[in-house]
């Protein structure tokens, strides 16, 4: 009796299984956040160290380089190769409010109550896979809503991801660490604020790559654990 339906079934299922692995889209479901808040559960400094523990490659900006009031510096990332074109504000040289030496950069917002928020941006000269700083002074006053905006300007597609409202009423000198990671690199972070005027700080800026996505060593495994039931079945 021949078996040949039986094995090309048992291909067709091996075959769907490694394509599912290997060309699954992600569709904005491989990004994990990295948040934390001087309440807790989990604290700015254990939210830093479990990004940039997921990280195979980081640098980070510590603003200090900067002389005080330096406009929209560009950032440089050691070890990385990668520079932001950044458009927050200046480099304020505040030692109360930044979170290692003196120098944050701090975004002033519009001019007037009248006027819309302006999203602060970091462009980057290469696509990454990891981005998080620290923030502080956020939601002293009013109530601050923050989401960031993930774009790959290469391929004109973009993400957004939901991080919070913090406040209101928080400490003067509140701080949050605030990290993201994608499989889909991108080479452009925005903030969004739903309160622009609330005088937020950000400080050591970080970027960096995830290892590779494990797909090809998952279908490795389909492969070999095909070939084990292959053999079982014949």
């Amino acid at each position: 009796m021949s078996h040949t339906p039986a094995v090309l079934r048992r291909f067709g299922i091996c075959l769907f299984a490694f394509c599912c692995l290997v060309f699954a889209p992600c569709d904005g479901f491989c990004q994990t956040l990295y948040l934390g808040t001087d309440a807790g559960p989990v604290t700015p400094a254990v939210a830093n160290s479990s990004f940039t523990s997921a990280l195979a490659l980081f640098g980070v900006d510590d603003l200090e380089s900067y002389p005080g009031f330096s406009l929209d510096p560009t950032l440089t990332f050691p070890g990385t190769g990668a520079t932001a074109q950044s458009d927050v504000n200046f480099v304020a040289a505040f030692a109360a409010l930044a979170v290692s030496g003196t120098n944050s950069l701090l975004d002033a917002g519009p001019a007037s109550a009248t006027e819309p928020g302006i999203p602060d941006w970091f462009a980057l000269n290469k696509p990454v896979t990891g981005f998080g700083f620290y923030a502080t002074n956020v939601g002293d006053s009013d109530a601050n809503t923050l989401s960031l905006i993930l774009e790959n300007t290469v391929t004109a597609s973009s993400k957004t991801v939901p991080v919070g409202t913090f406040g209101p009423g928080l400490a003067f000198n509140n701080r949050l660490f605030i990290g993201v990671t994608d499989t889909d690199p991108f080479n452009k972070i925005t903030l969004v604020e739903s309160n622009d005027f609330d005088g937020v700080l950000l400080d050591n800026i970080t970027v960096g790559f995830i290892p590779e996505p494990s797909s090809w060593m998952l279908a490795g495994l389909v492969i070999a654990g095909c070939g084990i039931w292959w053999r079982q079945g014949r």
